[in-house]
C-alpha cells in the first residue's frame, strides 16, 4: 500500500495560528528596529534575508528525511554557539580553534541531555535553540546596561535588577535583530527533524551518562591545567575581555570555581598574628587614644552614579552641572577634604562600593563580577558601623530609598551593625519621612533623602553622637524617557550626536540636583550646634550608553584613561576646623579610614593597617591598582606578580580573608578595637 504523501503546507491549525503570532512579532521587531536604530548595513539586509526564509517556513508541513534531519542536529549546537557569541562579536576571529572546541562541547553536552530526556530530535534542536537565543539576549542586555557581562551570582540578584528594568529601554539594534532571526529560522527549521530515539531504558541510560559526562567538563574545566593548556584569560577585572576570548560558555561555568573562596597564599593564623603585630610596631603605640575629646556626628551619603563626567572626556555644557563639589574639589570651601576614588564597579553592582566604604575590604580578592554582600557577608562583620557603635557610642542608622530586599541589605544592615534602618517601605509609611517625599522620575529625589537627614538631626537626643549612612536613588539609571516631573537644565554644547546626547544631558541634570540638595544641606549644618562631619562620594560611573556622545567607548585605552573611567568625586566636610586636603586619588576601601583619621577618632586595627597600606599602595581595586610612584597595575593579579610591593598586598589579601572568611579563628580585636591587646 502506497504511503500518504504529506502536504506542502501544514493542516495542523495550532501551527497555522503560531506561525502567524511569529510572523507579526517579527515583522514589528523589524519595523521598529529600522525606525529607531536607522537601516544598518549588512545587518537589516540579512534580517529581509532570513524574516523571507522564516515565514513561509513557519508554515511548512512537512518532514525532513532520516538523513538530513541528523545533519541539521549536528548542525544546531555550532549554529547556537556562533550565533550567541554574534550578539557582540565574531567568535571566529576573536576566540581561539581550541578555545572554540571548549565551547562547542557545552552546546553539543546540552543538546545531546535534551534529546535523551525527549527522545525527539526536532524537540532537543528547537529547545537549544530557543534556550540559546534568551541567553544570548539576556547577556546582550546586560552588558547593555551594566558594561558587564552575566555571571553565575546574577542568579542571587535577579529580584534586585527586576526592580529597576522598568527604567531602562531596550533598544533593538541591527545585529541584535539579525542574530535573533537567524536563531529563530534555524529554530523553525528544526521543528521539521524526524528522528527519534524510543526506548526509555536506555535514553535513561544515556541521560545519566551525559550528566556525568557534563559534571566532569565543568569541573576539568576549572582546574588550572586546562587553563594553562587552552590559554583562557584570566585577567581579573576585566571581565568583558574574557568572554569575548573565552566564549561566554567556558566564562560562566569557570566562573563557578569563585563561588568557593581559596585561602590566599601564605595564609595561617600564625601569619594573621604576624601581620598584626607588625601592624601595631609600626604604629608605635599600645593604646590608640582619641586625638581630641569630640565626637563629631558623622553623616555619610554615597551618592547613586554621581560622577563627574569631566574626569574622562572634555565637552562644554550650557551651566556647571556640579558647581558645588567642584568649588569643594577646587579647595574652595574651608574644613574641606576632597579628591577622586577609584571604583570597583562601573554602571551597576551599587552594593560592592558599599561593601568596600564599610568593611574597608577590597574586591580586588574577590571573584570578578562578585556581589559580597549576596555571597559573602553571611554573619555579623565587624566594619566601620560596629567600630562606632561598640567603641565610641554612637548610634548608627541606615537609610535607602527604595526597597529593602535590594542587594538583601535588610538582612546584611544589621549584620554590618546598624540599630536603625529605613527603607521606602518605612519612607512611605511613617509620617515624619513620607511628609518629606517628592519624587524625580521614579526615584525618591536627593532632596527628600537630605530633609530626612536634616529632620533626624533636628530631633536627635543631644550629645549623643550620631553616625548615619544614606545611599541616595534619585541618580540610577536608565536616562531614556522623559517625566513629567523631571525638566534637564545641562545641555551639551556643540555635540552632534542628538539621539545620544539626550541621555547625558538628562544624566548631567540629575546630577546638578544633587548639588543642588548636597549644597542646602551643608548649608542648614553649617549653623548646627554640635560638630559634625558630611562625607558624599559617588558609588560608580553611569554605563557607556550614557557617554557615547562625548566618549568612543571601542577606542583602545591607556591604563591611566580606563583608571579615570572608575573615578568619582568624594568631599568630606565639617562645621568646625579641620585641616584642608585635596587627595589625588585613592579607592573606595580607604575613605572610611580616612573619615576616622579626619575626624579624630581612635582606628581600630585594620585600620590602622590600611592607613599605613595607602601609603604604598594608594588605590587597590578590582580593576585597577596604583602604587605610590603612579605606576598602574590591571587588576591585583599583575600588581602582585609584578610589583615590589608584593608582600604587601599578600597581607592585605590574608588580614582580609582572616576578617571575611576565616570567622572562627577571626582577630576580633584587631578588626573592631582601637586598643592593642595586651
Amino acid at each position: 500500500m502506497r504511503k500518504r504523501q504529506q502536504p506542502l503546507w501544514t493542516n495542523k491549525k495550532w501551527r497555522r495560528l503560531l506561525g502567524v503570532v511569529i510572523s507579526l512579532i517579527l515583522t514589528a521587531a523589524m519595523a521598529v528596529s529600522i525606525i529607531t536604530e536607522g537601516f544598518e548595513m549588512p545587518f537589516h539586509l540579512v534580517s529581509c534575508v532570513l524574516l523571507i526564509l522564516i515565514i513561509p517556513a513557519l508554515f511548512f508541513g512537512f518532514k525532513m528525511n532520516k538523513a538530513v534531519s541528523v545533519i541539521f542536529m549536528v548542525l544546531t549546537p555550532a549554529f547556537c554557539f556562533y550565533a550567541l557569541e554574534g550578539y557582540s562579536h565574531a567568535a571566529w576571529k576573536d576566540i581561539s580553534v581550541g578555545v572554540q572546541m571548549l565551547n562547542l562541547a557545552v552546546y553539543y553536552l546540552i543538546f545531546l541531555l535534551l534529546f535523551f530526556i525527549s527522545g525527539r530530535g526536532s524537540a532537543a534542536a528547537v529547545l537549544t535553540s530557543i534556550f540559546m537565543m534568551a541567553v544570548g539576549l539576556i547577556n546582550y542586555y546586560v552588558v547593555a546596561f551594566r558594561d558587564t557581562p552575566v555571571v553565575p551570582w546574577d542568579l542571587m540578584s535577579l529580584s534586585t535588577a527586576l526592580s529597576v528594568t522598568k527604567n531602562y529601554v531596550f533598544s533593538i539594534s541591527g545585529r541584535v535583530i539579525m542574530v535573533t532571526f537567524f536563531f529563530v529560522w534555524v529554530a523553525v527549521t528544526d521543528s521539521r527533524i524526524s528522528f527519534e530515539m524510543r526506548r526509555s531504558f536506555r535514553r535513561l541510560a544515556a541521560v545519566l551518562a551525559a550528566v556525568v559526562i557534563s559534571g566532569a567538563y565543568v569541573f576539568i574545566l576549572q582546574t588550572p591545567r586546562m587553563i594553562q593548556l587552552f590559554e583562557l584569560d584570566e585577567t581579573i577585572g576585566t571581565l568583558n575581555d574574557q568572554y569575548e576570548r573565552n566564549g561566554l560558555t567556558v566564562s560562566f561555568l569557570s566562573s563557578l570555581r569563585y563561588i568557593r573562596t581559596e585561602r590566599p597564599s601564605g595564609y595561617s593564623e600564625s601569619r594573621v598574628q604576624e601581620i598584626i603585630d607588625e601592624t601595631y610596631e609600626k604604629a608605635g603605640q599600645s593604646n590608640r587614644a582619641s586625638q581630641n575629646d569630640v565626637k563629631p556626628n558623622i553623616i555619610v551619603i554615597m551618592n547613586e552614579s554621581f560622577a563627574d563626567m569631566g574626569d574622562i572626556a572634555q565637552f562644554s555644557v550650557n551651566e556647571d552641572y556640579m558647581p558645588f563639589v567642584h568649588s569643594m574639589l577646587k579647595g574652595e570651601v574651608e574644613n574641606c577634604v576632597s579628591g577622586k576614588l577609584i571604583s570597583s564597579v562601573l554602571g551597576g553592582n551599587t552594593a560592592n562600593s558599599e561593601f568596600e566604604f564599610l568593611t574597608g575590604d577590597t574586591m580586588a580578592f574577590l571573584p570578578p563580577g562578585s556581589i559580597a554582600y549576596q555571597q559573602y557577608v553571611k554573619d555579623s562583620i565587624p566594619n566601620l558601623v560596629t567600630a562606632l557603635k561598640e567603641n565610641e557610642g554612637y548610634t548608627v542608622t541606615a537609610m535607602h530609598p527604595y526597597y529593602a530586599a535590594g542587594w538583601n541589605r535588610d538582612k546584611i544592615y544589621p549584620l554590618l551593625g546598624f540599630e536603625q534602618t529605613y527603607f521606602l517601605e518605612d519612607m512611605l509609611e511613617m509620617p515624619w519621612l513620607e511628609r518629606h517625599t517628592s519624587y524625580i522620575r521614579d526615584y525618591i529625589s536627593d532632596q527628600s533623602l537630605m530633609d530626612m537627614i536634616r529632620d533626624m538631626y533636628e530631633n536627635k537626643a543631644e550629645d549623643q553622637p550620631a553616625f548615619t549612612f544614606a545611599v541616595t536613588m534619585q541618580n540610577h539609571g536608565g536616562y531614556f524617557d522623559d517625566f513629567e516631573n523631571f525638566q534637564p537644565e545641562i545641555e551639551l554644547l556643540n555635540v552632534e550626536d542628538d539621539y545620544n546626547k539626550d541621555y547625558l544631558n538628562r544624566y548631567l541634570s540629575l546630577i546638578k540636583a544633587s548639588d543642588d540638595a548636597f549644597e542646602n544641606l551643608i548649608e542648614y549644618f553649617e549653623n548646627y550646634e554640635e560638630p559634625t562631619i558630611i562625607v558624599m562620594f559617588g558609588d560608580h560611573q553611569p554605563g557607556d550608553y550614557v557617554i557615547h556622545s562625548i566618549y568612543d567607548t571601542e577606542k583602545e585605552r591607556s591604563s591611566e584613561e580606563m583608571a579615570k573611567r572608575y573615578m568619582v568625586p568624594f568631599v568630606m566636610w565639617a562645621n568646625y576646623d579641620i585641616e584642608d586636603e585635596q587627595i589625588d586619588t585613592m579607592s573606595i576601601n580607604y575613605l572610611s579610614t580616612l573619615l576616622m583619621e579626619k575626624a579624630g577618632l581612635p582606628m581600630t586595627g585594620y585600620q590602622t593597617f590600611l592607613s599605613q597600606l595607602r601609603q604604598s599602595f594608594p588605590v587597590i581595586s578590582a580593576n585597577v591598582i596604583i602604587d605610590k610612584d603612579g605606576k598602574i597595575y590591571a587588576g591585583s593579579t599583575s600588581a602582585q606578580r609584578s610589583s615590589a610591593y608584593k608582600e604587601m598586598l599578600g597581607e592585605y589579601a590574608v588580614l582580609q580573608y582572616n576578617h571575611l572568611f576565616d570567622i572562627s579563628h577571626r582577630q576580633e580585636d584587631f578588626f573592631n578595637s582601637s586598643l592593642k591587646p595586651e
